[in-house]
């Protein structure tokens, strides 16, 4: 009884069916040991034909529900116990084989022993039957085994992205009796048979997550120092967005010849689907920080602002690479020699700030080594959020120097770092020069405000068009420079 009302309140159906079918054996097992008799062992059929037909059905109902019982404790050793992460399909499958098996074994024994029959003629036929259609079937029946076996296993689920062997690389769609398919990188279908990747090495790049480290080469001429490149390989994957911040990535020297040294990039990202798309993004910020730090990938020779060894080469190295700055390109070339001329180059040390939110200000600032953080504080917070991370060819500060608008963020250096400032004074002489400049500067600095700008509309008004946002700024420009000419004029007067 305890076991049958167990059954109500059990929620799995093979539990549930295992306390009935429990119960109920146990009552029908009952019966033959009040009548001193064991099943199989001490049990007799009668002479009477009526009385035999009665024991004969009493047998047949006993031997059924052992079969059910077993059926369903078997299903709960392996489900629940053994596998219980098998996949659904190939779960019912075995289950259902299982069941069969089972039910055939109570048929048999209900032959042998309740009706006495001779069952060895019927497994002789069986096994031959079974050896003829194996050998028949062996590379079908050795898929749908394979099938089976890693549907039990999971070594993957639908979803999942797998690699074969280091060959075979796809996202899993489905997995049957006979074959997975999987989708590549190119969207093509593949449909790899069981017994194939039964004997393969099998790598889940989304087990136990889908957190995915992977590495990168780099060979660097050798006469750069390992430590030089270390810094600057591991600012420029500390500037990449697609790697996680957590594990940080690592750079090592894996090896050294008298020409050229290895570097090994080692970093993580969320998913592995995004590899792809990480690998690439990692080797272009690798090659414009080397470029920007004048670190030769061969015996070329890299011009580089940061490195020149001359005043004149940084001058003219810093002056091409400002013809790339959007704020810059309005000038001419000789122009941009000019503020290249006046710039200071600074070299910061890791978490030095170089500019405060709110502050006043009255240059820019141009990066050539190194990663900067820019974080802002919003009011009533109590920590700084980091909007982006800058690299070099990458600028900020650009509204102090045009306009003299205070400090929108704080820009803090992740790493050692170099960078070029421009101040007020160095673009002065060419915009009291050039007048008509700070319509162009307007548009420029309108557009990038634009990009910039959050969901609240920041530094750009809700019913502001670009166009009339541009001509506002660059009568901002205009007062600001104005200014200075003013001041100067007065000086000249006196």
């Amino acid at each position: 009884m305890a076991l049958i009302a167990a059954g109500f309140y059990v929620h799995d159906r093979h539990l549930r069916h295992m306390s009935w079918s429990g119960a109920l054996w146990l009552a029908l097992s009952a019966g033959y040991l009040g009548r001193g008799e064991v099943p199989i062992v001490l049990h007799r059929l009668p002479d009477d034909p009526v009385t035999r037909l009665v024991v004969q059905a009493y047998d047949v109902m006993w031997w059924a529900v052992l079969a059910w019982l077993v059926v369903h404790v078997v299903n709960v050793v392996l489900w629940r116990w053994l596998y219980p992460s098998a996949q659904p399909g190939g779960r019912k499958l075995i289950a259902d084989l299982v069941t069969a098996l089972i039910y055939a074994a109570g048929f048999l024994a209900i032959l042998a022993f309740t009706f006495e029959q001779d069952v060895s003629g019927v497994l002789a036929t069986s096994g031959v039957v079974a050896i003829v259609m194996g050998f028949a079937l062996q590379n079908s029946l050795g898929e749908i085994v394979s099938g089976l076996f890693m549907s039990v296993e999971s070594p993957y689920r639908a979803g999942d992205w797998i690699s074969i062997d280091d060959k075979v690389e796809g996202q899993v769609i489905e997995t049957n009796w006979r074959a997975t398919r999987l989708k590549t990188r190119t969207g093509d279908t593949l449909i790899m048979p069981n017994s194939a990747i039964a004997r393969a090495q099998i790598v889940n790049r989304y087990f136990p997550d889908r957190v995915h480290t992977t590495q990168f080469t780099v060979t660097i001429d050798a006469r750069t120092a390992p430590d030089r490149a270390i810094s600057v390989l591991t600012a420029a994957l500390l500037a990449a967005k697609a790697i996680r911040r957590d594990p940080p990535p690592q750079v090592q020297v894996a090896n050294l010849t008298p020409k050229a040294i290895d570097y090994r990039l080692t970093y993580s990202i969320d998913d592995f689907e995004q590899a792809p798309e990480a690998r690439s993004e990692v080797a272009r910020r690798v090659w414009l920080h080397l470029a920007w730090a004048g670190i030769r990938m061969d015996d070329a020779p890299v011009a580089a602002p940061g490195t020149a060894a001359t005043d004149a080469e940084r001058v003219a190295a810093l002056a091409k690479a400002l013809a790339d700055v959007p704020t810059h390109a309005p000038l001419s070339a000789e122009e941009r020699r000019q503020v290249a001329e006046r710039c200071h180059t600074r070299k910061v040390t890791a978490g030095a700030v170089l500019v405060t939110q709110g502050e006043a200000g009255h240059s820019m600032f141009l990066i050539s080594e190194g990663v900067l953080s820019v974080v802002v504080k919003h009011t009533g917070a109590l920590t700084e959020t980091e909007i982006v991370r800058l690299g070099p060819g990458e600028y900020f500060g650009e509204m102090s120097l045009l306009t003299g608008a205070a400090r929108s963020a704080t820009v803090r250096a992740l790493t050692d770092a170099v960078v070029h400032e421009m101040a007020k004074a160095d673009l002065a002489p060419i915009m009291i020069a050039r007048p008509q400049l700070a319509t162009e500067l307007g548009r420029v600095l309108a557009a990038r405000q634009q990009a910039l700008a959050s969901a609240e509309h920041e530094g750009m008004a809700a019913n502001d068009t670009e166009a009339s946002y541009a001509e506002r700024i660059s009568s901002w420009i205009s007062a600001f420079f104005r200014a200075d000419q003013r001041i100067s004029d007065t000086r000249r007067r006196h």
